[in-house]
């Protein structure tokens, strides 16, 4: 998300069942987007970091099918998943409900994403295996976990903690 020219990159590995990482996208993730992506000043690379499990796993699998099927949609989508987001034992998150959730975020083809998956899931999962050895070399412990200009941090941490890394780095020379 962002310019691929922004002067900041932000990774941000998450899993759809993770109360801190829902809380992160449903409280901070909009105004970090409101003042330093839509500003030019930061890009955010969503990773996945699957903890919690099968349907974990089937979440980051339905994302990516969601972000081949309309990328421009894909944030839209994320911040609709985190809002239903159920109980981690729930069962919210198998294909099915998934799907359901994708079909109420207008622009997206929910046929298509489910094509997509069916065709690529052995190869979205070897996408998000090989986000979670990512964050592991990076010494991302947790969810949600984040590295920007070499520094690692995990958590749902204050929107005054991100503003106080990016402004710090953006005054940089």
């Amino acid at each position: 998300m962002g310019s691929a020219q922004a002067p900041l990159t932000l990774y941000y590995w998450h899993d759809f069942q993770c109360p801190d990482c829902e809380r992160f996208d449903t409280q901070t993730l909009p105004a970090l987007v409101s003042e330093y992506v839509k500003t030019g000043k930061l890009r955010i690379v969503f990773k996945d970091l699957v903890i919690f499990g099968a349907d974990s796993q089937t979440a980051a699998e339905v994302s990516r099918a969601v972000w081949a099927v309309a990328p421009s949609k894909y944030y839209d989508w994320q911040h609709t998943v985190y809002q239903r987001q159920g109980s981690e034992r729930s069962g919210w998150a198998s294909r099915a409900n998934l799907l359901a959730i994708t079909k109420s975020v207008p622009g997206i083809d929910v046929a298509k994403v489910s094509a997509h998956l069916d065709r690529n899931a052995a190869s979205y999962r070897a996408s998000a295996d090989a986000d979670h050895a990512e964050a592991q070399r990076f010494g991302i412990k947790g969810t949600p976990g984040f590295w920007i200009d070499g520094q690692a941090f995990s958590g749902a941490q204050p929107l005054s903690l991100f503003r106080q890394i990016l402004n710090a780095h953006l005054a940089r020379p």
